[in-house]
């Protein structure tokens, strides 16, 4: 569980940290899981991988049960619930595979009513050179959240060169360097990136939603599954992101089948 000073540190700087949360075990079956996912994906493409510098698939399926039950971890879902309440949501565990030596500034939702948490693991040791979380702390809040976009930028993940402005290392930002087995977590509205990555950097990605409390939150939910349902359809996704297989719960799950529940009603799983 979180001390009431990492609270104070997610709410003021919008990111934790958390170090050694999975055993080198643990992070034996995840990679063998991560292959089955990426080779699978690779497989499923309707065009050549050639040069793609970002994959993504769902790790929901029964290929890769170790990555589907970390949403349902007492070390990651307990940090979530106590971050938004009992009531929030687990959405999503996917795997990233990235192959290009930048991921370019942005945050994830620019809506401030669409909140939640998203806890990325990255499979390799990581420095500021070699592809590590970037984040600009206090970014998930305005006016900083808003004053962002004024900033020219380049490094763009389309390698406009001729492009003027700050580049990704320039940026004044913390790097989260990582070990395999850390968590970092870091809300929606958190602007973050990467520089310097290799052809074949690792992350998987656990994210989970907060629960509307009120009627902006309950708007920002709805364009949110068409965002979700663009984002699939952008990303070539052959598979759903929610399986069959984890919809059936089989292990009767409460917890799970709250969150079934709750995503059949917004339509989440309509959009995959």
């Amino acid at each position: 569980m979180l001390t009431q000073q990492q609270v104070t540190q997610w709410e003021t700087f919008g990111f934790l940290h958390l170090r050694g949360v999975l055993n080198a075990d643990e992070i034996e079956v995840i990679n063998a899981e991560y292959d089955k996912g990426l080779n699978k994906t690779r497989d499923l493409m309707d065009s050549p991988v050639g040069n793609r510098r970002q994959l993504n698939w769902p790790n929901m399926g029964p290929d890769t049960p170790f990555l589907a039950g970390l949403l349902e971890d007492p070390r990651i879902c307990g940090v979530a619930e106590q971050l938004f309440g009992d009531d929030v949501v687990g959405v999503a565990s996917n795997g990233n595979h990235f192959a290009g030596d930048r991921t370019e500034w942005h945050p994830d939702t620019h809506d401030p009513h669409m909140q939640g948490v998203k806890f990325a693991c990255y499979l390799q040791p990581l420095g500021s050179e070699s592809g590590a979380l970037r984040v600009i702390p206090g970014s998930h809040k305005s006016p900083l959240h808003d004053d962002l976009f004024r900033v020219p930028r380049k490094d763009s993940n389309r390698r406009q060169e001729e492009q003027t402005g700050l580049g990704v290392s320039e940026f004044p930002a913390h790097v989260c360097r990582s070990e395999p087995g850390d968590l970092i977590a870091f809300n929606f509205r958190l602007w973050h990136a990467s520089w310097g990555g290799t052809s074949d950097r690792r992350m998987c990605s656990i994210m989970y939603y907060n629960n509307p409390k009120t009627p902006e939150e309950e708007t920002a939910n709805r364009q949110m599954v068409a965002i979700v349902r663009r984002v699939h359809e952008g990303l070539e996704w052959k598979e759903p992101q929610h399986s069959e297989h984890w919809l059936s719960n089989p292990q009767k799950s409460e917890k799970r089948q709250r969150w079934i529940d709750w995503l059949r009603r917004w339509e989440y799983v309509d959009a995959d």
